[in-house]
């Protein structure tokens, strides 16, 4: 305590406005640090490694499009809880392959996305084992088992957050 005259001052430390000039902007430097922390702990991988590449091969994603337009295919996907599994039926009278490729992708995280191979089964499904029910929104992609720059390649998409047992609609886009 120190004294001036006939006023008693308290120490420093116990002045409240210290304090307040003090601890705000100490507050302020622990919360930035701490985002730092978490920022070097979770890294983000919303940008792809290779986007060059993939940006290149727009073009050929389109043609795979424009392909299952032309031959006018349309798909339905339902989620077996039991398996897990999925099973896929399309609606076109052309001749498909035996075997297709499902990619679910999840927006945010690629340790989510999933690849699944279907093979067709005796009543004209295909089915394919899930190693975990997807939980959340994801970009859906089949695709035949074919060469990348097989003329007969095509694409059906859809972008949904998928329920057990509704069925979710994948269309040909752009």
């Amino acid at each position: 305590m120190i004294t001036d005259g006939n006023e008693v001052h308290p120490a420093w430390y116990r002045q409240p406005w210290m304090w307040l000039v003090v601890g705000l902007p100490l507050t302020s430097v622990v919360a930035s640090l701490f985002m730092v922390y978490i920022s070097v702990k979770h890294k983000d991988d919303l940008v792809r490694d290779d986007w060059y590449k993939a940006g290149r091969a727009i073009n050929q994603d389109l043609h795979a499009e424009t392909r299952a337009r032309e031959l006018g295919l349309a798909a339905s996907l339902v989620l077996d809880p039991a398996g897990p599994a999925v099973s896929v039926t399309i609606s076109n009278g052309t001749t498909l392959p035996e075997r297709l490729q499902l990619l679910m992708v999840h927006s945010t995280l690629s340790g989510e996305d999933m690849t699944v191979m279907l093979q067709r089964g005796a009543d004209g499904a295909w089915r394919g084992a899930l190693p975990r029910l997807p939980m959340g929104k994801r970009h859906l992609m089949l695709e035949p088992l074919l060469p990348e720059n097989d003329a007969g390649r095509w694409r059906l998409r859809a972008a949904d957050v998928i329920f057990q047992g509704e069925p979710v609609n994948l269309l040909p886009h752009g």
